[in-house]
C-alpha cells in the first residue's frame, strides 16, 4: 500500500485477480457512502505500468475511485510489467474475450466494494479497444478510449473488432486518436466516426493531429505529447463528469 496524504493506492485480490486500486480519504467517520463515482482503467500492452498507476491517482484526486485490473495475471505474472511491446505482445495475446470480461467484473466488484454506485471505463493502446467493446457490451455508464486499435479486425477471441463495437455502442463513448499514430490508420478513424453517427447514444471522436501512438504516457517521451495529452485528459475528465450522473440500472457485474 503506498499513501501520498491524497490519495491510498492497494492491490486488491477480487475472484483471483489483482486490482490496483486508488482512493481518496476514508471518510472521519462511519462507512463510505454507496454514492461514489468509480472508474475502471484498462492497462496498455505494458501492463500496470508506473504511467497507468499515476492516471489511477490523478481520476482518485478529482474524486473518483479507481481500479485497475492486472490482465498479465493469467501469464502467472500477477505485476507483469513488460519494457517493450516484443516482450507485451505474447502476454496480450494471451487474453481473451471471456478472460477480459472477468477481470472487468473483478474491477467492478472492488469499485462496488468501495462504495462505487456509478462505474465508468477508461482505456490505453489495448485498453482503449477494451473501453470501446465495454460500451457495446457491459454495463458501464460512461466510456473513453485511447487511440485503441483494432477497428477493422478483431483482437482477441470473443472480441469483436472496434467498428462491430461501435454499431453496437450503449453507453456514452469518447475516443481520441493521433492522426500520426501508424498503428491506426485516420481513414479507420472516420470510417468509425461514420458508424458512430447511426447510433443512439452520446459519443465523440477526437483527433491530435500532431499527436501519434501513446501520445498520452508522459513516461515515454518519444511518444509523449503534452498539448494533446492535456487536451484529451481535460475532455475525458469533462466526459465522466457529464455522464456519470447516476448509478447503472442491473448491473449484473455488482449483484
Amino acid at each position: 500500500m503506498t499513501n501520498d496524504g491524497q490519495v491510498t493506492v492497494t492491490t486488491e485480490l477480487a475472484d483471483g485477480v489483482p486490482v490496483t486500486l486508488a482512493r481518496g480519504p476514508e471518510p472521519a467517520t462511519g462507512p463510505r457512502p454507496k454514492t461514489g463515482r468509480g472508474i475502471l482503467v484498462v492497462q496498455e500492452a505494458f501492463g500496470i505500468t508506473p504511467h497507468i498507476e499515476s492516471i489511477c491517482r490523478r481520476l482518485a484526486r478529482l474524486g473518483f475511485v479507481a481500479a485497475a485490473p492486472h490482465l498479465h495475471h493469467r501469464a502467472g505474472l500477477p505485476a507483469a510489467v513488460a519494457t517493450d511491446f516484443a516482450e507485451a505482445k505474447p502476454l496480450m495475446d494471451g487474453w481473451t474475450g471471456a478472460g477480459i470480461r472477468a477481470d472487468l467484473r473483478a474491477g467492478i466488484a472492488v469499485l462496488s466494494d468501495a462504495g462505487c454506485a456509478q462505474v465508468g471505463i477508461i482505456g490505453f493502446c489495448a485498453g482503449g479497444s477494451i473501453a470501446l467493446w465495454a460500451a457495446a457490451t457491459l454495463p458501464v455508464a460512461a466510456a473513453v478510449s485511447f487511440y485503441g486499435g483494432g477497428l477493422s479486425r478483431s483482437r482477441w477471441e470473443g472480441v469483436p473488432s472496434g467498428l462491430e463495437s461501435a454499431a453496437a455502442i450503449r453507453s456514452p463513448w469518447l475516443g481520441v486518436y493521433g492522426d500520426r499514430d501508424t498503428s491506426i490508420p485516420v481513414p479507420e478513424i472516420e470510417e468509425l466516426r461514420g458508424v458512430l453517427a447511426g447510433v443512439d447514444v452520446p459519443t465523440d471522436v477526437l483527433r491530435y493531429a500532431e499527436a501519434g501512438h501513446g501520445f498520452n504516457n508522459d513516461t515515454r517521451p518519444d511518444h509523449f505529447h503534452p498539448v494533446a495529452a492535456a487536451d484529451a485528459w481535460a475532455h475525458a475528465v469533462a466526459w465522466f463528469d457529464a455522464h456519470l450522473v447516476g448509478p447503472v440500472q442491473g448491473n449484473s457485474f455488482v449483484s
